[in-house]
């Protein structure tokens, strides 16, 4: 599932994001995250993200957990070059 263009995970992504969405309006909130879990993980593939890449950023929320000013919070890392770029 690892191709950018594959219809059925983006299907089967929508499907869960909806999943999420009911199951938070229904107080579930402990399967909201496990379908939250799936559905980054189909991100994850769609988008072709290598683990060194979740590592790396990973490393870097580990590194600043909290972002001190609004500006600092809205900054985008590109993983593929791990810059930190401002947000636009």
């Amino acid at each position: 599932m690892g191709e950018r263009n594959n219809p059925d995970a983006v299907d089967l992504a929508q499907a869960l994001q909806h999943q999420i969405e009911l199951a938070k309006r229904l107080g579930l909130d402990f399967a909201a995250h496990l379908l939250a879990l799936a559905l980054m993980e189909i991100r994850i593939n769609l988008n072709q993200i290598s683990s060194g890449e979740i590592e790396e950023l990973c490393a870097r929320i580990e590194r600043h957990p909290a972002a001190a000013t609004p500006q600092e919070s809205a900054q985008v890392f590109r993983l593929s070059d791990r810059r930190l770029v401002p947000k636009t």
